[in-house]
């Protein structure tokens, strides 16, 4: 679990940078778009992201075969999270502006690559202590 705390604060750190970013551009450039929708969307990722993770690194610590299945249910559950996510932020939320859309996948993006590169990083090192 140590190394899901050192992530999860890589989580955070990406998660206060973009807000952090956001609210520079607002307020600097005096964009006229919603002040509260970034920050929003960005913790709900993050809580998508940061579940996923715990199931994944939950899972390095068990036998092979649990690994395994681990893995596919962090990746899967991720999926399904972020799926319930687009359908609150698009039906419920009624955010189906351009820039609305743009930011949802401008998120996704951004920490579905952050996850990825923390799933091959993990195991990347478990394979070179083995």
């Amino acid at each position: 679990m140590k190394n899901f705390l050192k992530y999860l604060l890589l989580l955070f750190i990406l998660l206060a940078l973009l807000n952090i970013i956001w609210f520079i551009v607002i307020f600097v450039f005096n964009i006229s778009l919603s002040t509260w929708s970034f920050p929003s969307i960005s913790g709900m990722f993050f809580l998508a992201t940061t579940i996923s993770l715990f199931v994944f690194f939950r899972g390095l610590q068990k036998s092979p075969r649990e690994e395994t299945m681990h893995s596919f249910i962090s990746v899967s559950l991720k999926f399904v999270l972020e799926l319930v996510l687009a359908l609150i932020w698009f039906a419920l939320m009624k955010k189906t502006g351009w820039n609305d859309i743009l930011l949802f996948f401008m998120l996704y993006l951004a920490f579905s690559i952050t996850g990825i590169f923390i799933i091959l990083k993990s195991l990347k090192n478990k394979i070179l202590k083995a």
